[in-house]
């Protein structure tokens, strides 16, 4: 039924009320698994400056850290799982992906 589940985290604790359930789910299916974060950052047409480069790359190799911490925890129960950190707004990147 499902081959592959799509998991966006924005670091809380109550985003990852989600795990367990896509753990089970992977699990029940043999579903691989896609840990996603975005790094917020303005859009097209915002007036907000864009942060400097490096809090963007400090912010992304936050969440890549974070995603690597929760894909070994899926990894130890026998699920493929892949991590992806994008830079953006969260929701249009979350369609794109």
């Amino acid at each position: 039924m499902f081959d592959h589940i799509f998991v966006p985290l924005d670091g809380s604790k109550e985003a990852e009320r989600v795990i367990p359930v896509s753990e089970a789910l992977a699990v029940t299916f043999g579903a691989r698994v896609t840990l996603f974060a975005v790094v917020e950052t303005p859009g097209d047409g915002e007036p907000n400056e864009a942060p400097p480069k490096s809090r963007v790359d400090e912010a992304r190799e936050a969440f890549k850290k974070y995603l690597d911490g929760l894909s070994r925890r899926l990894e130890s129960a026998g699920i493929r799982t892949g991590v992806s950190v994008a830079e953006g707004r969260a929701a249009e990147e979350i369609v794109r992906t």
